[in-house]
């Protein structure tokens, strides 16, 4: 291995690098072809905004080597070169800039083992370079010693929190007070790196919008914001949409060397590195993160199939379900709707309260005497519900006669689309045609279902018995092949009655949509 020369520091005479008009010609024509290898990975047919900023941002860490140097490495070479002693917005030439990177570089090189040679040189001078131009855009031969901080800790290795951790001190007064002014700059700061690799128009600052983050649309107080509710702020990954990207980055630093034994269904590649994602619907498809982000497919699946995002390998890990109003630039969230469950609860009932108020006693259900009972004979003894006569109040006592759960929860959207039907009627008069649609299309949900909970009975009542026999296998050698095929079934059952559970969320969101429908023609028609 040759040998380095030490790099130079403020206090010498000359700098390190550009010394002479030569030079620095080397340096732009380094950066021409480090922005050429750039375009040259083609991650602009990458779909989403926020995965293609966050690839071009990974392949600058990557290729200059900054994933090798954690946070604390990074600001430890800060003090080291006294940028600790100048204000945030104070303003440095591009010689100091090098020789910031080259003690990075260089302390780099002293702690690697002989085995990993990196090019120290190379990506001094890429980086150098890259951060002047993301950075100088007036060509002035000058940045901010923000400017430098935001780009180098936001590039090298280590987690988010600790390097907002950091970026809090800069911008926080002596109290432990975040100062707006120095954060709504910093935000300038950090947006200019999506900006530098040609996503300004998804990932940009715009006048003011460092207030999304302050009360009442954010999480912090703007005239006591500290630490805690910096952090808070920031990390969280749905806080502000103008972020996405920063997440995605250090996920995919996260999952870079994580290795996924399966196939991709897309590009056939086993095993892949990189982050996984699993169809909902499809039974057993995974794609690679390559494949996922360029939307290539196979077989009967589709770009609108709900995926989740995987980052390890580990069995026990959820996932993030994958939306595209999140994948694309930053957009608000609408109301959340109740969280229906994914199969029924044996004492509870759905949650339609921001739909439908509670059905009065006097509207009888054609349901069969069960509805009835649970609606009009409150003193029934065999009566569902129990009263307090005293108080008034009602106290929701199952009983033991009480069909099982499945059941339950079917009458009850029997029982909204009953009244769905019989608001569809009473509008007839006015609108034929767009009443019969309705009809059709409730009867059409209920019919699905019913269907939908008969099936769910049948895969369940199959599941038990194949874990049963599988538990009755043991592990005697004539039975280890049957035991097999009875473990692989089960996971057939168990991927089915997923699937089957997303589909009847999704019927309890049309049912919803349909009622809001009807409000609003109620409303329309009772102004006429």
């Amino acid at each position: 291995m040759s040998q380095i020369p030490s790099p130079s520091y403020p206090g010498h005479a000359e700098s390190f690098h550009y010394s002479t008009p030569m030079a620095r010609g080397q340096g732009h024509s380094t950066l021409r072809k480090f922005l050429a290898d750039l375009k040259s990975r083609n991650f602009d047919s990458i779909k989403y905004a926020t995965y293609r900023t966050a690839a071009k941002l990974f392949y600058i860490q990557r290729s200059t080597n900054l994933n090798l140097i954690d946070i604390y490495n990074m600001i430890e070479a800060f003090r080291e070169n006294g940028l600790n002693t100048l204000e945030y917005n104070a303003e440095i030439d591009e010689a100091r800039l090098e020789c910031i990177v080259a003690s990075v570089f260089y302390a780099l090189y002293k702690r690697l083992p002989s085995s990993n040679d990196i090019d120290v040189e190379n990506n001094i001078v890429s980086l150098t370079q890259w951060i002047m131009h993301a950075y100088d855009r007036n060509n002035s031969g000058r940045i901010r010693v923000i400017s430098i901080k935001t780009a180098l800790t936001m590039l090298c290795n280590g987690r988010l929190v600790d390097k907002m951790r950091y970026i809090f001190t800069q911008i926080s007064e002596s109290s432990g007070i975040l100062n707006v002014s120095r954060f709504e700059f910093y935000l300038r700061e950090l947006l200019t790196l999506p900006a530098a690799v040609g996503e300004e128009p998804n990932f940009s600052y715009e006048e003011g919008g460092y207030q999304e983050f302050f009360k009442p649309s954010g999480m912090m107080d703007p005239n006591s914001a500290n630490l805690e509710q910096f952090l808070q702020s920031m990390i969280a990954e749905r806080a502000s949409g103008t972020l996405f990207w920063v997440h995605m980055l250090h996920k995919l630093m996260r999952a870079y060397a994580v290795e996924h034994q399966i196939q991709c269904k897309a590009c056939g590649r086993k095993p892949f590195n990189g982050l996984r994602y699993k169809c909902l619907e499809c039974y057993n498809y995974h794609i690679c993160q390559d494949c996922f982000w360029r939307e290539k497919k196979s077989g009967s699946h589709t770009s609108d199939h709900d995926v989740r995002e995987y980052s390890t390998w580990n069995k026990g890990e959820k996932g993030n379900s994958v939306r595209r109003r999140f994948l694309c630039s930053p957009t608000r969230t609408s109301n959340k709707l109740p969280d229906y469950p994914k199969e029924p609860e044996p004492n509870k009932t759905l949650d339609m309260s921001n739909i439908i108020p509670a059905m009065p006693p006097d509207i009888a259900s054609p349901m069969g005497t069960m509805n009835s009972r649970m609606y009009s004979d409150h003193e029934s003894p065999n009566s569902t519900l129990s009263f307090k006569s005293s108080n008034g109040e009602v106290s929701g006592i199952m009983s033991q006669e009480s069909v099982g759960r499945m059941d339950d929860e079917h009458r009850l959207i029997a029982r909204y689309a009953q009244k769905l039907a019989s608001h569809s009627a009473e509008s007839a008069g006015t609108s034929g045609e767009i009443s019969k649609e309705q009809r059709d299309m409730i009867a059409n949900l209920e019919e699905r279902n019913r269907s939908l909970l008969r099936e769910i009975r049948k895969l369940k009542v199959e599941h038990d018995q194949t874990v049963k026999n599988a538990q009755q296998a043991g592990t005697s050698p004539t039975v280890l092949t049957e035991l097999k095929v009875l473990r692989q079934r089960k996971d057939e059952l168990e991927m089915r009655m997923l699937a089957l559970q997303e589909t009847r969320r999704e019927l309890m969101v049309q049912l919803e949509g349909l009622m809001k429908l009807l409000k609003s023609g109620e409303s329309s028609d009772g102004g006429e």
